[in-house]
């Protein structure tokens, strides 16, 4: 029989033995996968991707974030496969736009493209409007309101995919009255222009750490208000039923 002392350092040993085999590191979730590629390209990752991911050695959720934004810098048709894509995500159309944040070069990610557009919306009104434009086009086939042009301007600018889901979530509320949008911008994780992953409390922190969002319990558009959709520009945008989900545009296009 062991006495105490020596069975106390064999187990040390062993932990640090599993540890240093990178056994005792426990693999990111499939949850934290999705929302990794959602943040650094724009999109899920393929059957290859997830492969390649679940055997790799990510210790943190910011680090595999970081290394798919490296992969951008490193693969040019993948970098402008994410340009187009944040492009059509944040103005509604994969055009160059006069005026348009330019982000091609770089390396830059999807997340960070995505705010290039809109930190460039947020200078150009003008360029807004047509975004909010195409949105209302695109849901409920008409020209914005004169109210409601002033309903989004008074806001910070959303990319156009969240406006989508905004307006088409305004709408299903007041069918068949259809006035002009009010209230607070609102979607449904389910909407049919997202491609939306549902995560936990614990990865929602993770997102919210590489997005330079507060922590939880100091967010002012936090869990109290319902504001848990993760993505470049949504924190003011509330999520039916508090879910914490990470967002970007659909690959389909409706």
């Amino acid at each position: 029989m062991l006495r105490r002392p020596t069975f106390l350092l064999l187990v040390l040993v062993s932990a640090g033995a599993l540890a240093g085999s990178g056994v005792a590191r426990a693999a990111l979730s499939p949850e934290s996968v999705d929302a990794a590629h959602l943040l650094a390209l724009g999109r899920l990752p393929d059957a290859a991707e997830r492969e390649r991911t679940s055997t790799a050695d990510h210790p943190t959720f910011a680090h595999l974030v970081n290394e798919l934004g490296q992969s951008v810098r490193r693969d040019k048709a993948l970098a402008a496969a994410t340009d187009a894509r944040a492009r059509r995500d944040a103005l509604g159309t994969t055009e160059a736009q006069a005026g348009s944040a330019e982000v091609a070069s770089g390396g830059l990610d999807y997340t960070s493209r995505l705010r290039r557009h809109l930190d460039h919306l947020k200078a150009d009104p003008a360029a807004y409007r047509a975004v909010i434009d195409r949105a209302y086009h695109r849901v409920v086939q008409r020209t914005p309101y004169d109210i409601e042009y002033d309903y989004w301007a008074a806001r910070d600018p959303l990319p156009f995919f969240l406006l989508c889901a905004c307006i088409e979530n305004w709408a299903v509320r007041n069918q068949p009255g259809l006035m002009s949008t009010t209230g607070t911008p609102s979607i449904d994780t389910n909407s049919r222009h997202l491609t939306a992953v549902r995560v936990p409390p614990t990865v929602a922190d993770d997102v919210r750490t590489v997005l330079g969002r507060p922590a939880r319990a100091e967010d002012p558009h936090g869990l109290a208000s319902g504001r848990v959709v993760l993505s470049a520009g949504a924190s003011a945008v509330v999520s039916i039923g508090g879910i914490h989900v990470v967002a970007v545009g659909a690959e389909a296009r409706p």
